[in-house]
Order: structure tokens, then sequence, then C-alpha cells
């Protein structure tokens, strides 16, 4: 069978076709493109490429597009200067050269025979992967220029809207001050709408529950004012994330609320949700009881003036620590206790990481991961390994939280790795731990392009090469004391993982209940949870208070450690506190999983004293010098393990 090559016009047929398919898709003011000149209607027969049109009939072009394959350059002038004749013949404003590698949009010249220079190009896109006219028979790059395409319509949209392209990145400084501003006005609202709403005996104890579970552990006047703030920064990064979303998913609706009707705004931003929520992003958009308040006009005219401001900003390409930042600032240091908010630092995260995460085929979880940190970091560690799509690195990572919002802030702080990978769908899920069993099936969108939005495949959670992050610091009977029923369950996850494989954990062997004290904190259960989700082989670092090397729960730990791991290394800081806001003494202690019991016996565990900061160990910036960084940490890890090796 004789072999063809790919060309031009087979090039223009697909661009035609993806520009079709999206305006189908909805949210584009395009209404049709063509290369059809019988439809134009005009006294010449040199139009574009791709002419894409206002209109169905093509009488209204908005500009053309000249393509062409990578041997030609997408500023070569023979190529600009016919481009601007037929964008001054259809009176464009803009006109497009793409060559497949590099997509360049230029403003057409207001004179004929101009010379088009730099000072008219609006925007550029370039993707050094695409290298030749055969790529576009390659399934991997046809998706690299099927996603350029899409970008470049992006672009248009927001040309024809208001003339401009470069939004305002979110600098983090005046991006955090901006919605700083916007959460006063709306926690003080909000703050009004729940004490409205308490006088609901059900929806209280609903409320309390919840913030139980959180770790928060006091009800006065403080909590109240550090709750509404937080669920106000829940809606901020809800329709900041949506906004940012819709630049990608055409099918999602433009983001408007209608002034002066509260209750017509309210339906249109719960829609908002719900359709970005059939899209996925579970975390991010399924409702709790906090969705269950009702809001007042004085705090929907706030969202309203937030969502505005918030179309004029670009989120995509913000520094990482945007979100980070606007969430360490969500609540004062003073009250973030009664919250229960901690937030790791990035130096310990990484070198549990790098005790935990050893390969490039490793599949990571945090089981109360917060805004996402150790997640992050995860990522990191796996990208230094060698390149692998972000989606393909999504896969590999796990994140639970029970708490909405942090789990929120996880999502979105994944998904800015890289918003353009049409399969940007996180693995984090807004689930008590101990509702997550290994097996478990959740639904996400399929792996291909032209999935519709309710199409869905179920992902099964796999055993994990590493489990990493901050158990929480909370007692088990304060649950109890406004859940009823909660211990039992715990004691029901354990029996149903490890009554057959580890009877030592209960005290008959029917199983159910434990030989664990009745004030052991939250944190022993999730150990054995945690363990139960790990492959042989696999290793788990948590940061956790160090009550449980001396306390009575703490030995039934120690034993089952002995007999199911390899204990790695128990370390602790003398010299800084890792949790400057808790009164907590914490180590992080690294365990390996093994059923061999007489080498677990024999292993020589490491009790580390750090005498030195960890910044003065690991200097290297985890952005700039991220690879140097993961080296020293390597570097530092073999030589704690290679202690006990070397006697």
């Amino acid at each position: 069978m004789s072999q063809t090559k790919a060309n031009e016009r087979e090039f223009q047929g697909q661009v035609i076709h993806w520009i079709k398919k999206q305006i189908e898709h909805g949210g584009l003011p395009f209404k049709n493109a063509t290369n059809d000149s019988s439809l134009y209607g005009l006294p010449t027969t040199r139009f574009p490429d791709v002419l894409l049109t206002l209109d169905f009939e093509c009488k209204q072009p908005f500009c053309g597009w000249e393509l062409k394959t990578p041997e030609t350059d997408a500023r070569d002038s023979k190529l600009l200067k016919d481009a601007v004749e037929k964008a001054q013949t259809i009176h464009a404003k803009y006109f497009v050269t793409w060559n497949m590698q590099t997509a360049i949009i230029w403003r057409t010249p207001e004179k004929s025979r101009a010379t088009v220079t730099e000072q008219y190009k609006v925007h550029e896109r370039s993707d050094p992967r695409i290298t030749e006219v055969n790529d576009i028979r390659d399934p991997v790059k046809a998706l690299l220029l099927e996603d350029m395409c899409i970008r470049l319509l992006l672009d248009l949209h927001q040309l024809h809207e208001d003339e401009k392209v470069n939004l305002h990145i979110a600098d983090t400084t005046i991006f955090v001050g901006i919605v700083s501003e916007a959460s006063n006005k709306m926690s003080d609202s909000l703050l009004k709408d729940l004490h409205r709403q308490r006088s609901s005996k059900d929806f209280e104890r609903k409320l309390k529950v919840w913030a139980t579970k959180q770790g928060i552990s006091r009800y006065d006047e403080e909590y109240w004012q550090a709750l509404s703030r937080q669920i106000a920064y829940r809606i901020i990064g809800r329709i900041l994330f949506y906004i940012s979303l819709r630049r990608s998913r055409l099918e999602l609706p433009k983001f408007e609320l209608t002034k002066n009707n509260y209750k017509q705004a309210i339906q249109q931003l719960r829609n908002y949700f719900q359709k970005a929520l059939e899209v996925d992003y579970q975390a991010i958009f399924e409702p709790d009881i906090t969705d269950d308040i009702e809001l007042s006009h004085q705090t929907i005219d706030v969202i309203i003036e937030l969502a505005e401001n918030l179309t004029h900003w670009s989120f995509e390409l913000a520094p990482l620590d945007v979100m980070g930042k606007v969430f360490e600032d969500v609540i004062p240091e003073d009250t973030r206790h009664s919250l229960g908010q901690y937030f790791t630092p990035e130096n310990l995260v990484d070198l549990i990481v790098a005790f935990c995460v050893r390969s490039e085929k490793d599949y990571v979880m945090d089981p109360t991961c917060g805004t996402g940190t150790f997640l992050i970091r995860s990522y990191n560690r796996l990208k230094q390994y060698g390149p692998k799509a972000h989606h393909e690195l999504l896969n590999q990572i796990w994140g639970i939280d029970i708490a909405g919002f942090p789990a929120e802030l996880a999502t979105i702080n994944l998904c800015r790795q890289d918003f353009g990978d049409y399969l940007n769908f996180p693995r984090v899920l807004r689930k008590d731990f101990f509702g997550v069993n290994v097996g478990d099936e959740y639904e996400f969108p399929p792996p291909k392009k032209a999935a519709k939005i309710q199409e869905r495949v179920k992902v099964k959670i796999p055993k994990f090469d590493a489990l990493v992050g901050n158990f929480p610091f909370i007692r088990q009977e304060l649950i109890e004391k406004v859940e009823k029923g909660y211990k039992k369950k715990l004691e029901t996850v354990l029996s149903d993982s490890w009554l057959k494989e580890y009877s030592d954990l209960f005290k008959t062997s029917s199983g159910h209940e434990l030989q664990l004290s009745g004030q052991a904190d939250i944190y022993a259960y999730m150990f054995f949870h945690a363990a139960a989700h790990l492959k042989e082989g696999g290793r788990m670092g948590f940061v956790t208070s160090n009550s449980w090397l001396d306390v009575a729960y703490g030995y039934e730990l120690q034993k089952f450690f002995l007999s199911k791991f390899k204990l790695v290394a128990i370390c602790e800081s003398r010299c800084e506190p890792w949790f400057e806001q808790s009164a907590i003494n914490t180590v992080f202690t690294i365990l390996e999983r093994s059923d061999d019991v007489k080498a677990n016996r024999e292993n020589l565990a490491r009790f580390v004293k750090f005498k030195k900061p960890l910044k003065e160990l690991f200097p290297q910036d985890a952005l700039i010098d991220a690879q140097a960084r993961w080296i020293k940490l390597e570097q530092f890890v073999d030589r704690i393990e290679g202690i006990c090796a070397n006697g």
C-alpha cells in the first residue's frame, strides 16, 4: 500500500473541523468557519485559508487565518503581505498566521501595502513539539494542535469582547489584596446570614458535625467570624476557578449574575456551579452544609461586584503561591487554631516526600490533603524523574479531605500546573478518609477530548506506593459527642481491613472492639486505615504529635508498626517549631510496609534530631532550582538511611 504525506490542505481541513466543533459546544460569538469563497459575495476570489465569521451565512467576517506547514515561518514577509491584503479586503480588524508550530494574531494595518512589524502583533502561541507536517496524523500531536486552535479561539473571543487578549496576571500581592477586600465585605454579611439561620436547630447541628470533623473545637463568636470568612473564600475560589475553567471549557456558559434581583442571582450562581460539577471537579463544586446558608441580597451584591472584577484577571499564569497565600490570609493566625488549620512548611513536606516517593511510577496519596501542599510537591517530585504529561502525573496523585474549602484549593492548585491540558482532572475527593477504601470506584471524565459533559469512567482507588501527609490533631471522642456512632464506624472500618490479617488490634476474635484507648487521637486510627491502602514495600510518612511514643494507645501503634512495617525513621526538630501556631510537639514518622515480622524486628530504626533549620539544610529554591533541590534531599535521605546500614 502506498504511503501518503500530510499537506497544508489536510491541516486546513482539520482546523475548520476543530473550529466548528468548538462552535457547536457553545460559548463563542462565532457561528461558522469556512474556506468556500462562493459564500462571501465579494468582488474577489482571494480569501483566507479559514474565514471565521460572526454569522452562519458568512456575511459578517471576523478574521481570516493563513495556514502553513512548519517549513514556512509564521512571520514570513510574503505570507504577511498576502494575509494583510485579504484581511483588508474583508474589513477584518485582525488576522492569524499559523504554521502549525507557531500561531500569531495580528492587528490589521489601516493603510494598504503597510509592512507588518512586531508592533502589530497582538498575541503569540508556540509549541516546539510540533516539528513537521506529518504531526497532524500523530494522535498525541494532533491533540496539541487542536488545543492550540482552541486557545486561538479563546484569544479571539476575548478580542471580540473587549479588544484585548493579555489580561492582568494575578500578582500575589495585588490579587490577594483585591480578594481580601471583597472577602471582608462578604464575610461581614455572611456572619449576619449565619446568625439568622442559627434559629434552625437542624442546621446548627449539621454545621457542628461538619466543623468538628475539621478539628474545630470551640463555638464562640470568634468561631462564627472565622467560619464566615472561610465560606466567603470558598465562594470566591469557586467563582475564580469557574471563570478560569471556562477559558478552556467553552461548553460552560458565561458567568454573569443578574443585578437588582438577588434571588435570581442566587439561582444563577447555583446553576453555574452545577454546570461545572457536570464537567467534574467534585472537590470544588459539590455542595455541602455551607451551601444551605440562605444568602442575603447584601452578600449577593458583593459576589456580583467581585465576579465582574475577576473577569479582568488571568488566573492560569499567576505565580504558584497565589492561592496558597490567599488561604493563609483567609483566617488570622490567632484564630486558625479554632478552625483546625495548620500549614505544613514546604521544607518539611519535601523531606517527607523524598523519603517516600522513590520512583517515577509511584502512586501517591495524601489522606488528609488540606490545600494540597503534599500533592503539589509529590507532583513536582514525580516530574523530576523525566518528562510526563500533566494528566499522567495527576493520575498518580490522589488527595482526600473532609473539609470543602481546603479540598477546593488543593484541586485548584493541581489544575494550575497546566490549565491547558484537556484531561486536567485532579483525583481530589472531598470525603471522610474513613469512608474511602481500596477498590472503591469514583467517576471521572474519560481520557478523550470529544467526550460529552455527562460521560464518565469509573476509576478504582488503587493500593499506593507512597502515603504522605499531616494528620489532623483531633480527639475522636470530640467527634463522637456531635455525631453519635462515629467511633463504631471507625471500629467497623478497621475491622474490615485488619481483623484477619492483624487480630492483635481487637479484643476478641470476632472483631470490632479495638484495643486502642478511648482517649486515642484520630491520627492513631488513621495510621491503621492508611496502612490498608499501602502496597508491600511502599512507604508512608506522616506528621503527628509525638504522643504515640509514650501514651497508652501508642503501645498498640508500636506493636502494629513492628509487625507490619520496617520503621525507617522518626524525626523531630530541636531548633525550630515546624508549626508555630500549635503548642503540640510534632514528629514525622517514615514506615515501610513489610509482612516479614522477623526482618521488621531486626531492622534498626533511626531516631533523628535536627539541630539546624530545614531551610539551611535545603536552601535551593523549590521552583527555580528544583532538580538541585531534589538531589540534595535524596542525598540527605540516603545519608540517614545509610547510618544503620553501615553500622
